[in-house]
């Protein structure tokens, strides 16, 4: 396009230009009847206010993103209104709106939902990519709240866990394992050793911990030389925040985060820390999500479309689908059973006849035969069984 042109004088010429290239789709499309043609000449007017708003409008973003959204909605729906074959994407868009009901505002409602549903779907299916977009989302916003400069602190940030979490993770591979022999056998009852397996054992036995010697040093390095780190001045509170939500969603603190709710001993969750552990990591990271977007509603409105998707809408919905049904249905199990009294524990003065261990208060079950269980140990027994008898005297278990 000149320099000089206006929309006076492209507007002739492209009208011809388009004009021509009708008349030709007119020719080619005739052979297969009328409906092909209607629908070709219905996109390429769609296509045509796009084009048209493109060169004048593509300097400023708002009035790019106005006209678009004007070619892409309001102009296929008025030819769609006139038109007796509508654009294909738009037919099941325009019926309900023409047809008002709650039936129809349902449906359409749905489909306009479906791709975020599948987007939803894809993310949680790739459980790694949604953690890092949520982790990236996360300290993106927090370097906003906490910084008031080095917007790039969330990336150094985020490299920094990453590599602690590595050196974690091999030192306490080195510390927990059971068997130093370099050699493979071909299977545990055999003395057979396989060499070759033994030989790649070997070298990714020594990569892995040349590669955890050179993490080290280049860590140590970059934390001790001062140019490397003159544009990174993150402060305690944006240290603290980041790190916890970080620890709440890496992988490799949440698989380790049941053995320290284990060791804290609670009656309630006794034996199904399993369960509660993911419930309450995403509690926490919610939370947290929470009041930072609560916290940049009114600073930086503009960063918080993203943020609520990634932190707050899927990781709510998983919580609300997956984690507490998972609980729910833990907790059925042992419902119909009531908890022993002081009383009955004194007199019976017993031991879990699954586990043999001691009785406690907060965690013993009485089933209707009157046998003292660990609440833990029943609902394991019944849920490998699969039938509702008793363990000690194979009675099937009515509720009360």
């Amino acid at each position: 396009m000149d320099k000089g042109a206006s929309p006076t004088t492209v507007l002739p010429r492209f009208t011809s230009i388009v004009a021509r290239f009708t008349t030709r789709v007119n020719r080619f499309a005739s052979r297969f009847g009328s409906r092909p043609l209607e629908e070709k000449l219905t996109h390429t007017a769609c296509f045509v206010i796009v084009l048209l708003l493109f060169p004048y409008f593509a300097k400023t973003y708002i009035s790019l993103f106005v006209g678009v959204t004007y070619a892409a909605i309001v102009v296929p729906t008025l030819i769609s209104a006139n038109s007796r074959y509508p654009p294909t994407p738009l037919k099941h868009l325009i019926t309900p709106l023409l047809e008002f009901s709650p039936t129809t505002m349902s449906s359409l409602f749905s489909q306009l939902s479906s791709p975020l549903l599948r987007i939803e779907r894809t993310l949680l299916s790739l459980p790694n990519l949604c953690t890092l977009l949520s982790q990236l989302s996360f300290f993106s916003l927090s370097d906003h709240l906490f910084l008031s400069e080095h917007r790039i602190s969330s990336l150094y940030t985020l490299i920094f866990y990453n590599v602690l979490t590595y050196c974690v993770s091999y030192v306490t591979e080195l510390a927990t394992k059971e068997s130093w022999d370099m050699y493979v056998t071909v299977s545990e009852t055999t003395s057979i050793k396989h060499l070759g397996l033994t030989a790649t054992k070997l070298v990714l036995e020594w990569t892995k911990a040349i590669t955890f010697l050179i993490t080290v040093v280049f860590l140590v390095l970059v934390v001790s030389l001062e140019k490397a780190l003159d544009k990174y001045f993150p402060t305690k509170l944006y240290l603290g925040v980041t790190f916890l939500y970080y620890i709440a969603t890496e992988k490799f603190f949440v698989a380790h985060f049941p053995r320290l709710l284990s060791r804290l001993d609670l009656a309630h969750i006794h034996g199904m820390e399993d369960v509660y552990s993911p419930i309450i990591l995403r509690t926490l990271t919610l939370t947290l999500s929470s009041l930072s977007g609560l916290a940049a509603l009114f600073n930086i409105p503009h960063s918080l479309p993203l943020f609520v998707v990634l932190n707050l809408v899927i990781p709510y919905r998983h919580l609300n689908s997956v984690l507490l049904p998972a609980l729910s249905a833990e907790l059925s199990i042992l419902r119909p059973y009531r908890l022993a009294s002081q009383i009955e524990l004194d007199e019976w003065n017993d031991i879990c006849p699954i586990c043999l261990s001691t009785l406690t208060l907060a965690r013993t079950r009485v089933t209707p035969c009157f046998h003292l269980f660990h609440g833990e140990c029943l609902r394991r027994y019944l849920k490998v069984v699969r039938n509702d008898t008793c363990p000690m005297c194979k009675k099937v278990l009515t509720v009360y």
